[in-house]
């Protein structure tokens, strides 16, 4: 899979782009106003049992993953690394959470938390799927108007 430029020449393309634009800027809001929060990282921490101080220096890490994997989103630059930050960042939020459960903080207050996570997770799935193409090596394929290229032996 290759990152290409899916263009806005079709309104699949100005979709994608719009999509990809939206959800970068989104975890840069998200990262600010994490920042923002003095008792985030203490939050994030609470409820781990031994792995609090652990926790609680995910808290701090965790809203510049936001901010880097957007930025990188947005502009659409080096999608493979805003994929990894994004992703990393994203996915330990569920996970993060159930494991409160595994330390005593009731299922019933982390599952609602966990399950909302995961439609961000969903949401990104969509607006990285959105910067990628899956033809022999070809980018005109993301464009609906385009053939893919022809592989050229020699």
């Amino acid at each position: 899979m290759h990152a290409c430029s899916c263009g806005t020449s079709s309104p699949k393309g100005i979709a994608r782009l719009l999509v990809r634009i939206g959800f970068g800027l989104s975890l840069i809001f998200l990262g600010i106003s994490h920042y923002q929060d003095p008792e985030f990282a203490e939050a994030v921490g609470r409820g781990l049992g031994a792995f609090e101080t652990l926790g609680m220096a995910w808290g701090y890490i965790l809203p510049a993953l936001y901010i880097i994997g957007g930025v990188l989103l947005t502009l659409g630059l080096f999608m493979n690394i805003a994929a990894w930050v994004a992703g990393i960042a994203l996915v330990s939020v569920p996970a993060g959470l159930l494991l409160k459960s595994v330390f005593g903080i009731n299922l019933n207050d982390t599952m609602p938390l966990a399950l909302n996570s995961w439609i961000w997770v969903i949401i990104f799935m969509y607006a990285v799927k959105g910067t990628m193409c899956e033809c022999d090596n070809a980018c005109a394929c993301c464009d609906d108007e385009k053939p893919p290229l022809a592989k050229h032996t020699v």
